[in-house]
């Protein structure tokens, strides 16, 4: 009989627990955007390990919001709006070729060079750089 009583107690506290970890993955969302606008590589890096995240299995997931001229997408797509070198670049290493192809817009570097011609970026030489980068690991 106790085992029928803890099953449903042991559900009922889980389903307190959901809103809280849904406001600790928004929080980390928008941490990891924050960071990939300022150009914080390490902060990144840092935030990614104390949560215990694998970039790859969740980078789909990540949609940084709108802002500053920006219209919203990806982290790679924010990083490389904002000019943040040191950011895209870690994530184009951490992605590698295959997550670039699988996850990230197939149309990635006309976007940059779209963004370049537009001058929205407030960094375009980055955003070059930035391109390149992606080109180099994408090219097979």
């Amino acid at each position: 009989m106790k085992k029928f009583l803890y099953i449903p107690l042991f559900a009922f506290s889980m389903l307190l627990a959901l809103p809280s970890q849904a406001a600790n993955i928004e929080r980390t969302v928008q941490t990891l955007c924050d960071y990939a606008k300022t150009n914080n590589r390490s902060a990144i890096r840092k935030r990614l390990k104390e949560a215990r995240i694998n970039l790859k299995a969740v980078y789909d997931a990540i949609q940084c919001g709108a802002g500053k001229g920006f219209e919203g997408g990806s982290l790679l797509k924010t990083a490389t709006f904002f000019g943040a070198e040191h950011v895209a670049k870690f994530l184009i290493i951490r992605l590698g070729e295959k997550g670039l192809k699988n996850l990230e817009d197939p149309n990635f570097a006309q976007w940059g060079h779209n963004l370049i011609a537009s001058g929205k970026t407030p960094k375009p030489a980055a955003v070059k750089n930035i391109i390149e980068k992606y080109r180099e690991k994408t090219a097979s």
